[in-house]
């Protein structure tokens, strides 16, 4: 199964980079692409994990490759820590990532 970007709705092409995006109390999290996260502002974006407010943390991903030009769906790993956004910027940015973890609760 292709792994596609959450947010954008498109397939990521094997090579290049994807992401996860999980918060706290959240086992799993999403998939977005290179594309959705370079929508985020720099100025935005903080080295250190929130501790007192609702965030949400952006983490490279990892995947074995699958059949064409796709990552296998079935085997993302969550890897290195890149930065963390507030919920305001993560509703902003993500709307349907939003909806997402809204239906989870």
């Amino acid at each position: 199964m292709s792994t596609y970007c959450q947010e954008l709705n498109h397939k990521i092409t094997y090579g290049d980079p994807f992401f996860i995006i999980t918060t706290t109390g959240v086992g799993g999290g999403v998939i977005v692409s290179m594309e959705a996260i370079n929508r985020i502002p720099k100025n935005e974006q903080f080295t250190e994990q929130f501790v007192d407010q609702v965030s949400f943390d952006v983490f490279a991903a990892t995947s074995s490759y699958s059949m064409g030009n796709t990552y296998a769906w079935t085997d993302i790993t969550k890897g290195e820590y890149l930065f963390s956004i507030n919920s305001d910027v993560f509703s902003s940015f993500f709307p349907t990532c939003k909806a997402m973890f809204s239906s989870n609760n």
